[in-house]
């Protein structure tokens, strides 16, 4: 991990700040605490959120951030959350075994509807919409990595799939009148994060 760059672009989400943006709880950083937490993106932001939440003793928490809240990788995702549940898989399990690989993937689509449950149970206003993602590729030599990937993971029987929809090159023109050479269709979560994070 390299350190903030001096001169960085603005990202979209970033077009119109909340009053949180430079927040500072105290003017001058706390000697010590139990927890300190570096960045105060997404992963920072939430860890804290559950550090605390239903916690009658939480611990006490210093986050530290180089810039503004949501100002680093955050706020640079594109507003989406879409797992990889069945790209990667089978070269994780050649690296890491099949329970290894498959509990990855697992977690990753498992996030789609934790993040979706957080953001109803704190009714964070992000405007976020669960819909499906859909993977057209257009490369040769790509599409028929993919394709095989997909084979290799389908015949493994460890990774759940049900939710990935495959369609190979001869129907891809009918179900998405486009001639793309392979297409996948799987559940994602689009969201700005920006507003999620404030919110949270």
């Amino acid at each position: 991990m390299s350190a903030p760059v001096p001169n960085p672009t603005t990202p979209f989400w970033r077009t119109a700040t909340h009053e949180l943006d430079r927040h500072r709880s105290t003017s001058e950083l706390p000697a010590d605490c139990d927890v300190l937490i570096i960045g105060a993106g997404f992963a920072g932001a939430s860890l804290a959120h559950f550090l605390y939440k239903d916690n009658p003793s939480p611990p006490s928490v210093v986050i530290l951030e180089a810039r503004e809240a949501c100002s680093g990788a955050t706020a640079r995702n594109g507003g989406h959350l879409k797992p990889d549940v069945y790209f990667n898989i089978p070269k994780h399990i050649k690296k890491y075994g099949a329970r290894a690989a498959v509990e990855v993937a697992n977690f990753e689509a498992s996030q789609v509807l934790a993040v979706k449950d957080l953001v109803e149970q704190e009714q964070i206003d992000c405007n976020f919409v669960l819909t499906r993602a859909c993977d057209v590729i257009l490369d040769e030599k790509l599409a028929s990595e993919t394709e095989a990937a997909y084979a290799e993971l389908v015949k493994s029987g460890v990774a759940d799939l049900r939710d990935v929809h495959f369609t190979p090159r001869k129907h891809a023109e009918r179900v998405r009148q486009c001639k793309h050479l392979k297409y996948f269709k799987i559940k994602n979560l689009i969201i700005p994060r920006y507003r999620e994070l404030r919110g949270l």
